[in-house]
């Protein structure tokens, strides 16, 4: 026995190391990303123009072959969303989630590489903000002095910031990385879309608030990601899918503080044969003294369209997210089920 314990020790001593390797490479879920972000960034600003075109369709081909996969955690999440669907009406097959998904993603991809490489004006034209919805948004905007317009993770929602600021003055919330790069790189990213920014971080609470405040007084519209699940303390918890989870609280505490409505906005791409186009559906504004009340109406909207449209839904691919589903399909089951 004690000979097996001395021949195991120096392997079980290598195990931390082998960790801390894996992570300065970059094999876990966040260095995954910044590989990915910083590598398109590189790929499409000095690629030539052939090779960046081949980006977008490997990307969603890339989407699709992982979803043929039996155990894909992707098609899992498909099959819960479609079961989630069916009961509410909505008839979804998992794998045609997937494959919209997958043109998004596409859809998306080809207009940031456009905006790199043509400018803004060029991809402006290509994101729809129909007249009524500009209407909703100046006459909420006149009679409240501001707005925050509330979105999920949708695959499009950047691109629909963008076209927002590019009609009314803006702001817009997104969550600060870990990564110095990945911050500079999203940075980057706004100031070629023309659009004014601020990276939410816990750490600097008070002076991210400040500044949404200062944008809130000075007329500006807040555009602000609001389905990331949280677990700190500071968490707003409210009914989503059957099951109780926690969400960043800044976007509705400020409306809830200056008495200003929240506009849930859930964005989709429409694929076209020679340019996608970004277009949104509001749902009703929220005028409430209670953060957790906009919060709980917002999520209501959003699970609404998720359950519609779930493959304009880039949050599938959470793992959190992955959870909520799951449980919340299993209790559909269990209570459809014969007792």
């Amino acid at each position: 026995m004690a000979e097996s314990s001395r021949e195991a020790a120096p392997f079980a001593a290598h195990v931390p190391q082998r960790r801390t390797l894996r992570r300065r490479l970059g094999l876990h879920a966040g260095g995954a990303k910044r590989v990915a972000l910083l590598g398109g960034q590189t790929l499409v600003t000095r690629a030539p123009e052939s090779v960046v075109g081949l980006v977008p369709p490997l990307a969603a081909g890339m989407v699709r072959a992982v979803a043929r996969l039996p155990a894909s955690p992707l098609l899992r999440t498909c099959e819960d969303v479609a079961v989630l669907a069916a009961a509410r009406g909505h008839l979804h097959e998992p794998r045609n989630i997937a494959a919209r998904l997958a043109g998004q993603i596409r859809g998306a991809l080809a207009l940031a590489a456009q905006l790199y490489r043509e400018g803004p004006s060029q991809v402006l034209p290509h994101l729809v903000l129909a007249p009524d919805q500009e209407r909703t948004l100046a006459d909420l905007r006149e009679r409240y002095g501001s707005v925050v317009i509330a979105v999920p993770h949708n695959v499009g929602t950047v691109l629909y910031a963008m076209r927002v600021a590019d009609r009314i003055p803006s702001l817009v919330v997104a969550k600060r990385s870990r990564s110095v790069e990945v911050c500079q790189l999203y940075l980057e990213t706004f100031r070629r879309m023309g659009v004014e920014a601020v990276l939410a971080d816990r750490r600097r609470r008070m002076a991210v608030m400040r500044q949404m405040l200062g944008a809130v007084r000075a007329g500006q519209v807040l555009v602000a990601t609001v389905d990331r699940i949280s677990r700190k303390p500071e968490a707003i918890r409210v009914p989503v899918f059957g099951r109780e989870a926690g969400f960043d609280p800044w976007a509705v505490r400020i409306a809830a503080q200056r008495r200003i409505p929240v506009l849930p906005v859930y964005v989709s791409i429409d694929e076209g044969r020679v340019r996608s186009r970004v277009r949104s559906r509001l749902g009703e504004p929220i005028l409430d003294s209670e953060p957790e009340a906009a919060m709980a109406g917002a999520m209501r909207f959003f699970e609404s369209e998720i359950l519609r449209d779930p493959g304009s839904w880039a949050f599938m691919l959470d793992k959190r997210w992955r959870r909520v589903l799951r449980d919340a399909r299993t209790a559909v089951t269990s209570s459809a089920s014969p007792r």
